[in-house]
């Protein structure tokens, strides 16, 4: 079994010049590189063969340029998406013959770009995915019999084309798509066509739940509203022995179960409600944010600082107040909120973009005094058990970002622990761990074996780690360390003052460049540079 990420998220419902616009290849690519759960990672990803992304009618170089590039990032193409929607290349398969003849244009053209990527030694498995193209059932219930041969017949003359190149095709079970909008028709529909070894069923977890609901065919249904456990098992079991003779391929996609409709993406594919009965809340990641672009405090409208503080602020607000309750009483969560350098200083961002990022910050640090015994754990509590499997004498750790010390981790740099003596008597040399993703095992392995010998850390690109026999002496070296590097910064902006003119040298964090400054810049800077004198 391989298991891919699909790539049409990214394309779905985002529109050019505006706040959810499509996003690259590549950057899904590199997401899908870095995800992982439980530590599963992806075998590939799948394509929907359509712009941006994919140019249906793309020339083989600029194909072998795709293919090389999801390669480089170690990964497989699967299965590929036709555009057989109106508007894209297809046309419904309900239609008349023009409209068939559409859409077996786009199975054409996917068959194509199919041989192409196995070609180029990037694709060795997958689907051809399909489904009627004709959105809603209120048409097809005008003639059911007469609809669903219409659509059989296309999905057969499509069915040989892909048998002609080799390939099979997959119609995913989507209570949206007439001729497929319950267990039932879908069935009727694969019989009908009677090609099991070129034309089957694609499972779609969400869609293939609402089957057994019987929505948009309720005559279909299997179970009834408010059923219980001791009735599901048996109702699924009955509709996927109908199904898994036909099946090829398993899509999981997340539904809250109570849709009715036609099924848009909107409602279809919407994300697990937190009281979901079947399911639980892990995490909550408020990170929709928009910037406002660059105007100046009196260039900046009420309306305009009404939406970023709506999306940037109270966002995150209803995500915290919605979700935690849920959280609590399971035991656990985790709440990520993201901030900007933009709420900390002035001139990252725009006025109401500060002010909105500014909120953020203090919204988070409210809501975890609030939260406090909750159990509602930090993202980082993966890094405090690897310090304290490590080192028995760690038993409580704190975990902060305080200015200072941040930024000689930016800046990589060992924080001198020799400037007070209450941190070199206590706490000795502040360690530093390498860099690794935040809240991740291998960060925890790393910052766990310099916590073995080090009471305080500094974690490189991220902020800094102390632990502890107690609460008390976590919070104590903590302190010390966070003196120790106010100390430095103190001392260095002391020095800059009585050197000579344009012997004062800052690193801009995140530049490869050093500039000289004068001393009262250099003060201002010090939150979030590096520096030093030659």
């Amino acid at each position: 079994m391989k298991l891919h990420n699909a790539m049409w998220p990214g394309l779905v419902g985002k529109e050019p010049n505006t706040d959810h616009p499509p996003i690259a290849l590549e950057h899904m690519l590199d997401m899908t590189v870095a995800a992982s759960v439980d530590g599963h990672k992806f075998d590939g990803v799948d394509l929907f063969l359509f712009h941006p992304h994919t140019d249906p009618d793309i020339s083989e170089d600029n194909l072998k340029k795709m293919a090389d590039l999801i390669a480089s990032k170690g990964l497989k193409v699967g299965s590929l998406v036709a555009p057989v929607w109106g508007g894209t290349v297809g046309d419904s398969a309900m239609g008349t013959d023009e409209q068939q003849q559409k859409f077996l244009l786009a199975i054409e053209k996917a068959c194509r770009i199919a041989k192409l990527l196995n070609k180029h030694g990037v694709r060795q498995y997958g689907v051809i995915r399909v489904d009627s193209a004709e959105f809603g059932v209120q048409k097809w219930r005008e003639n059911p019999k007469a609809n669903t041969a219409r659509i059989v017949d296309t999905f057969k003359k499509a069915a040989k084309i892909a048998e002609g190149h080799g390939e099979r095709i997959a119609a995913e079970g989507e209570i949206c798509w007439a001729g497929m909008h319950s267990w039932k028709a879908m069935l009727d529909t694969l019989e009908g066509v009677g090609m099991p070894g070129t034309f089957g069923f694609q499972a779609d977890l969400a869609h293939t739940y609402l089957y057994l609901m019987g929505y948009n065919e309720p005559e279909a249904a299997l179970l009834k509203e408010g059923y219980t456990a001791e009735q599901f098992w048996p109702a699924y079991r009955e509709m996927v022995s109908k199904l898994r003779p036909w099946t090829y391929d398993f899509h999981v996609a997340q539904n809250d179960g109570t849709v009715h409709g036609t099924g848009s993406h909107e409602k279809t594919g919407r994300h697990c409600q937190a009281d979901d009965p079947n399911g639980k809340l892990d995490i909550i990641y408020a990170n929709a944010g928009i910037s406002g672009g660059t105007p100046g405090l009196f260039e900046q409208t009420e309306d305009q600082w009404l939406n970023i503080l709506q999306v940037n602020l109270i966002g995150p607000m209803l995500a915290i107040q919605l979700g935690a309750p849920h959280m609590i009483k399971q035991g656990k969560g985790a709440i990520v909120c993201t901030a900007s350098v933009a709420g900390i200083r002035n001139g990252a961002g725009s006025p109401a973009y500060s002010a909105s990022k500014a909120g953020v910050i203090s919204l988070v640090s409210l809501a975890a005094n609030q939260l406090a015994g909750t159990r509602v754990r930090t993202s980082e509590a993966k890094t405090h058990f690897g310090i304290m499997k490590r080192q028995p004498a760690a038993k409580a750790c704190v975990h902060a970002h305080p200015p200072h010390a941040t930024a000689f981790a930016i800046a990589n740099v060992d924080i001198p622990s020799c400037l007070i003596p209450e941190a070199e008597v206590f706490l000795g040399k502040i360690g530093v761990a390498k860099y690794q993703t935040p809240g991740t095992p291998a960060n925890a392995a790393e910052v766990g074996e310099v916590g073995k010998v080090h009471q305080a850390v500094l974690m490189e690109n991220h902020g800094v780690i102390c632990w502890g026999k107690s609460p008390k002496t976590r919070q104590k070296a903590c302190h010390l360390c966070i003196c120790g590097t106010r100390s430095v910064v103190a001392i260095l902006i002391c020095a800059s003052h009585v050197t000579e003119p344009g012997t004062t040298w800052v690193h801009r964090s995140g530049a490869s460049r050093w500039s000289n400054c004068s001393p009262r810049s250099f003060a201002a800077m010090a939150m979030t540079t590096f520096w030093s004198r030659p």
